[in-house]
């Protein structure tokens, strides 16, 4: 139970990051909640994997349950004093003073705590106390005392079930099993979350550009535009009607300079700069820049304020206006989302982009990462189930082999994922203004926002096996070393001198 018991301290921080999330301050709701994490994340390092250090809290543990088995009050009693009285003690005394806190309260707690090391020491080192706290009471409980009424050391039978032959050693316990298939189902969730989305990469926009935002996934790209029939985009004016549609489309934005000359220092000043790209729709943006900061008058930040809006709407690669006509056609219903606002559709990866061979080879690696991440999950828990009574090393070796498979092609996988990324592509996305579809000619990582959560998921699970590989080659090792578990048809004595040693 101490393997879930860890668990459940570190999973029921969950709850408090939700609640930060939900809360007014997320920022202060999320330094509590993190702080509450890594408090017990720290307390798993520090109690869980070491066995000397492992051994204190199930030996506190075993003392306690047999305690609750002497003094059938004492679990009540043990819950309302340490997670009630105590805790209520030491609020008191630091609403008091520091001082009362220091020197009263610490006093208690090394009270409690030298009482703890006695008693623990009467269980298994009497011999080096002295005569007085030897001395069985008769308020103590059988469990405590140091003589049963037949004269024999309780100390004795305490050491004959030590912690160390019945729940950390055994050379068929697997102590660490519970951290492999625990980070195993989160790896293969985790990939289950990503693989099939489309959000290895994305084309997101600023809040104030209407374009629709694009997910593009190792097979199909999904988004809003693909909901209706989607035409190219005209070319841009040029010469004196360019002139003349800026002239236009800059009025407003020219008259709130001119009605005050620090207007770009104006706090909501950068709507009006946003407003004023909105409106030059047959102008491209490096027109539009051109033409804003030409304008004079606007204040200190002014072109500021112009470079702001360009480099918020402006992507990295060259554009193409060649084409007319319709690009898209409406996306089938059966692609589409019936019940999301806006309505997405998706449609083959193919059609949205060129050169896209790379993202998909990585989508085909994943699945075939996740599977050989399940077969390995299904060879553990059998190894766990019958380990101890069959021969099921050639199991064992069939994990560590099964998650080595996973390992390498997860990574071939987000590796083969990066450099689709970085690789020249020509995508059919919407133009600057929103008015028609253009050619952008560069690389897939520039047109979109880069490196999408979903390939990040990729990689996190890729992660989250390298322990599991370090985990299941120690048990090879071990079970190495142990050889194979002792036949059934053992007598009860030999298997119990096996449990011992």
């Amino acid at each position: 139970m101490f393997p879930f018991t860890v668990g459940a301290n570190v999973g029921t921080t969950v709850t408090g990051m939700l609640s930060a999330l939900a809360g007014s301050n997320v920022a202060t709701g999320m330094t509590v909640a993190f702080a509450h994490l890594f408090f017990n994340l720290i307390g798993a390092l520090i109690w869980f994997p070491i066995p000397a250090m492992r051994a204190v809290p199930l030996t506190m543990a075993r003392a306690l349950g047999s305690v609750a088995a002497d003094l059938r009050w004492f679990p009540i009693a043990y819950i309302f004093v340490v997670f009630g009285i105590i805790p209520g003690l030491l609020l008191g005394l630091s609403l008091m003073h520091w001082a009362a806190l220091v020197f009263v309260g610490l006093p208690i707690l090394l009270l409690l705590i030298a009482g703890s090391c006695v008693f623990g020491m009467r269980a298994y080192h009497p011999d080096r106390l002295p005569a007085v706290l030897k001395k069985d009471f008769s308020f103590m409980p059988p469990s405590m005392k140091m003589a049963t009424a037949d004269g024999e050391g309780q100390s004795a039978a305490v050491e004959e079930s030590n912690i160390g032959s019945t729940d950390i050693g055994g050379a068929r316990q697997w102590w660490l099993a519970p951290c492999a298939y625990g980070l195993g189902w989160y790896s293969i969730l985790v990939m289950l979350m990503a693989v099939p989305n489309a959000k290895w990469s994305d084309m997101k926009y600023a809040s104030f550009d209407s374009r629709d935002h694009v997910g593009i996934g190792a097979w199909s790209a999904c988004s809003a535009m693909f909901a209706e029939e989607v035409g190219w985009a005209p070319s841009p004016l040029t010469g004196a009607d360019l002139d003349a549609h800026l002239a236009t489309c800059m009025a407003d934005l020219s008259s709130a300079c001119a009605d005050q000359s620090d207007f770009s220092t104006v706090l909501g000043a950068n709507t009006v700069y946003e407003e004023s790209w909105q409106g030059c729709t047959d102008a491209t943006t490096g027109d539009w820049l051109s033409e804003c900061e030409a304008l004079t008058g606007c204040g200190d930040l002014h072109a500021t304020q112009c470079a702001n809006v360009s480099a918020a709407v402006t992507r990295t690669y060259s554009i193409d206006y060649s084409q007319s006509g319709t690009k898209w056609a409406a996306a089938p219903a059966s692609s589409c989302s019936a019940d999301a606002l806006p309505k997405a559709c998706c449609i083959p990866l193919g059609d949205l982009c060129t050169d896209v061979g790379g993202l998909t080879a990585a989508g085909g690696l994943s699945v075939a990462g996740i599977v050989f991440s399940l077969l390995g999950m299904a060879a553990m828990l059998a190894y766990l189930a019958r380990g101890d009574k069959r021969d099921m090393r050639k199991v064992l070796w069939g994990t560590a082999a099964a998650f080595g498979v996973a390992w390498v092609l997860l990574l071939a996988a987000w590796t083969i994922g990066l450099s689709a990324l970085g690789q020249e592509t020509t995508c059919w996305v919407q133009d600057d203004q929103n008015d028609g579809i253009v050619a952008a000619k560069g690389k897939l990582g520039d047109i979109g926002n880069g490196v999408g959560y979903g390939l990040g998921y990729i990689i996190g699970g890729w992660a989250l096996l390298n322990p599991i590989l370090v985990i299941t080659a120690l048990r090879v090792l071990a079970d190495m070393k142990a050889g194979p578990p002792q036949k059934e048809e053992a007598s009860e004595d030999e298997a119990a001198k096996i449990s011992t040693i």
